[in-house]
Order: C-alpha cells, then structure tokens, then sequence
C-alpha cells in the first residue's frame, strides 16, 4: 500500500506543479487572490467577480463602457461598480451577463450602455453562454486549450522581462495596454492636421461592419429583451439606467445621418426612455463636436474619461447630457 501511495505521489506531483503554474500565470486572476485580472481577460474574469464577491453594482456594455475606470468612479461616488462591459461586446451579450449577474448577486443597479452599433441586426449571445460553465467550475477552466497557452505566455512575458531587467539588454515584452488608464487613448501627437481625415477613415470602417446597403436595423426582439431586463428590475427594486454613450460628430455626419440611422436610434431611445431612466450623450453638442475629446469616433480620449464618468455619475448639470428618469415622450435628441 505504502509503495502504491509513493507512486500515485510521483504521478501525480507534475500534474499539481503545472496545475499550480497554471493559476499563479492566468491573466484572468480566476480565484481573486492576484488581483490582477487583464483588460483583455473579460467577461469571463468578472464573471467570476460576481460569483466570487457578490455585487450590489455592474456596468454593461461594450467598450465606450468598458474604459470607464471604476476605481474613479469609486472615488466620485463611494460606492463600488464591477465592470461587466467589455471590448467588442453585443448587446445580447449584454443582456446575458445581466441574467449571469441577477443569477448569482442581490443586484441594486445597474449602468447599462447602448448604442447603435453593438445594437443592429439579430441580438446575439455571443461568448456568453460557453463562458457560463467556464465562470461557475474551476475544472472546466482548466480543461481550456486556449487558455493554457494564454498562461504560457503570460509566463515567458513575466520571465524575459524579469532578465531583461537583470542583463539589461533583453527585449522587454510589453505588458497588454489597459484603455481605463488616463494616460492610454489619448490623441496622438502625429495625427496633426490630418486627425480629420482619420475620424473619416473610422467611419468608413464602422461603415464597412454595418453596410450601406439600407439593412441597418435596430430589431424589435433586442428592444423587447431589454424591455424584459427593465420589467426584472422593476419588480425586484434594482435601480436601472441605460446610457447613451457621446461620438464624435464625424460619425452622426458620415454614418448615421446619411445612412437614416438616426431615425433608429432616436426609436431606440425612445423606446427605453419610455421604460426606464436614460442617461443620453449621444447628440451632437459642444463636447461631441470637439474632436480632440476623442481618440476615434467613438472612444473618448485621456482625462475625457473622468468626464464622462462624472456625467452619469453625478448629479452636476450639464449640456453635454440629457437625463430622462422614467419617461420621457417626443424624444428628439
């Protein structure tokens, strides 16, 4: 018996170590103890935050959402926000991380993010419903292929640069940007004169993802999922406000103007405005017009981040900012 336990010992201590290995190098801090999680690494990263530590608040929505920094959010309101938004997300996904939330946490409120562009088309759920049972059993975690390798490379990130600090002459391997950080998403200093032309060039990218071909269309089933998030909230007194991120005016005038998607997006707003508290800064004003507040036509640059924090999340009057609690009739904006 003795000599079977001493060699389960050995077959299974190489197991253990790279098990071990594995948590100590995840990007996605799975376990809460690093406190370390990447950008890149949402969802599935604060998932596990909701399943982990219970909060009362999240913000959804894509990455107009996602860059908001919660800690100076926390800063202006006391209060804590865990940030479920993340890059490139849809709003079906948005709405699913909402049911993921209300699953597993007592939810007070809820910051939700719209806009047309993650918004168009059938709702998708995206990566959601994989992530689920990735999130909820640490076993199916570690089962991933992919993020074995994301591990390894987080490892031999963290080894070079540890001998190139030593030596002195190794390539640092950079550490993947974070958009939250005030000193990230800035105007670079070699757009120059030409920033107009690349607000253009944006635009024709947005164009390319949506098409000019008139199919642009904001579908009354995501208009109805979202109706259903409100009627949860409603009646489980979770305060709920949807915002209307700002973009920069090249895009109302190149893409949604031309292209009549104004009329959907006013439909939209009308829509939840009618339901629920909306937060919109999606209209042209001073502040969207003025094309150094943005790195591109739709993500804010630097300190304009604190701004648009401070705009829905506090109660400081401004033009920059229309706020309809609970109904609003002839939205125009």
């Amino acid at each position: 018996m003795k000599s079977f336990a001493k060699k389960l010992l050995i077959f299974l201590t190489p197991a253990v170590i790279a098990v071990v290995l594995f948590f100590a190098f995840e990007p996605y801090d799975y376990f809460g103890l690093k406190h370390n999680s990447q950008y890149l690494s949402k969802p599935l990263s604060t998932m596990r935050e909701v399943i982990r530590d219970h909060p009362a608040n999240i913000i959804l929505g894509d990455s107009q959402m996602a860059n908001l920094n919660t800690g100076y959010i926390e800063e202006l309101t006391g209060t804590r926000y865990t940030m479920l938004g993340f890059g490139g997300s849809r709003v079906g996904e948005c709405i699913d991380l909402f049911w993921f939330a209300a699953e597993h946490t007592h939810l007070e409120k809820v910051v939700f993010g719209v806009n047309f562009y993650s918004s168009g088309g059938p709702m998708d759920q995206g990566r959601i419903p994989s992530l689920v049972p990735k999130a909820e059993n640490p076993f199916r975690f570690i089962s991933g292929a992919n993020y074995w390798l994301q591990s390894i490379d987080e490892a031999k990130r963290l080894t070079v640069n540890c001998l190139a600090g030593i030596s002195g002459h190794a390539e640092w391997i950079t550490e993947p940007e974070d958009p939250t950080t005030f000193d990230h998403i800035g105007v670079p200093d070699e757009r120059g004169a030409v920033y107009r032309k690349d607000l253009e060039e944006y635009s024709d990218l947005l164009l390319s993802v949506i098409g000019t071909d008139g199919s642009f269309h904001i579908e009354d089933e995501t208009m109805n999922a979202l109706g259903e998030v409100i009627d949860y909230c409603n009646a489980n007194g979770i305060e709920i406000i949807f915002v209307f991120p700002p973009m920069q005016e090249s895009v109302f005038d190149l893409v949604t103007e031309p292209y009549g998607i104004d009329d959907d997006l006013i439909r939209y707003k009308q829509y939840l405005s009618e339901r629920a508290t909306v937060y919109d800064l999606c209209y042209k004003n001073a502040f969207t017009v003025n094309e150094d507040n943005f790195y591109d036509g739709l993500h804010l640059a630097g300190e304009q981040k604190k701004t648009f924090a401070e705009l829905i999340f506090t109660d400081i009057d401004s033009d920059y900012v229309v706020k309809l609690v609970n109904g609003g009739e002839n939205y125009d904006h």
